[in-house]
C-alpha cells in the first residue's frame, strides 16, 4: 500500500514542479504574447491528444526516426495504465535513456492503429453502401 501512496506523491510533485517552471519560465524571461500564447495553445493542444485514448499519429510513426521520439496517445494511456512507465508527456527521450518505455509498446502502438485503421475501412465501406436500406449502417461494425 505505500508504494501507492508514493507514487501519488511522486505524481503530484511532478505536476507541481513542471507548473511551477512553466510560471517561472514565463515571468522570469521576457517574451513576446503571441510566443506565450503559441506555447500555451500547443501545451494545451497536446494534452488533449495525450489523454484523447485515441491514436492520431499513422502506423509506424513510432518506427521513424523521428517519430520514435514522440510520446503519443499509446504511450501516455500506457503511463495511466502501467504507472511505472511511460512518463514523457511530449517526448519518450528520458523514457528511452532510463529505461522506463514500456516493454509492449511497439506491440501496443501496432494492435491500436492497426484496429483503428480496419475500423476506419469499415466506416468507409459503410458510407459507400448506405444505399442499402435493408442493412443497417452499424451492423457492417460487428
Amino acid at each position: 500500500m505505500a508504494a501507492s501512496t508514493d507514487n501519488v506523491g511522486v505524481a503530484k510533485y511532478q505536476v507541481i514542479r513542471t507548473d511551477s517552471a512553466d510560471v517561472l519560465v514565463e515571468t522570469t524571461f521576457t517574451s513576446h504574447f503571441a510566443a506565450i500564447n503559441a506555447y500555451m495553445l500547443f501545451q494545451i493542444g497536446y494534452n488533449v491528444y495525450a489523454h484523447l485514448g485515441y491514436e492520431i499519429l499513422p502506423a509506424n510513426t513510432h518506427r521513424h526516426w523521428l517519430g520514435k521520439w514522440l510520446s503519443t496517445s499509446v504511450s501516455h494511456n500506457m503511463h495511466h495504465q502501467y504507472f511505472k512507465h511511460n512518463y514523457g508527456l511530449w517526448t519518450t527521450i528520458w523514457d528511452r535513456l532510463m529505461n522506463t518505455l514500456h516493454p509492449d509498446y511497439d506491440v501496443a502502438f501496432e494492435r491500436v492503429t492497426q484496429t483503428q485503421a480496419n475500423e476506419l475501412g469499415l466506416l468507409i465501406k459503410c458510407k459507400n453502401t448506405i444505399k442499402d436500406l435493408d442493412r443497417p449502417c452499424a451492423t457492417t461494425l460487428k
